[in-house]
């Protein structure tokens, strides 16, 4: 059981219901798990495998992976989501209201 599972099944249920989704989305500064757009929105996904959310929304932040839709017209969200290796589940997850400064 890895984060790769996890991350597959999101994947598959975003693509499912026609979510426009790119997964492991390179950055200069690391690589970013997933991005779910719709029309109004785009989210931009961490996942940890038996970790923190605070950790995966600060790699977010840290790594600056919102950079590139910074002049976007779209609501961003930042979404750190856990995964228990245990539970076999989303065992947390949060999401913050990106704002440009």
């Amino acid at each position: 059981m890895w984060e790769g599972y996890f991350h597959a099944i999101i994947y598959l249920v975003m693509s499912y219901i026609n979510v426009y989704v790119q997964a492991e989305v390179l950055h200069h500064k690391g690589r970013l798990d997933l991005i779910a757009q719709t029309d109004d929105y785009l989210y931009l996904m961490e996942f940890k495998l038996d970790g923190r959310v605070e950790d995966a929304l600060e790699q977010i932040k840290q790594r600056a992976y919102f950079m590139p839709y910074r002049n976007s017209d779209k609501i961003i969200f930042l979404v750190g989501i856990n995964f228990s290796k245990e539970e076999r589940n989303v065992d947390s997850w949060e999401a913050q209201r990106w704002q440009a400064s």
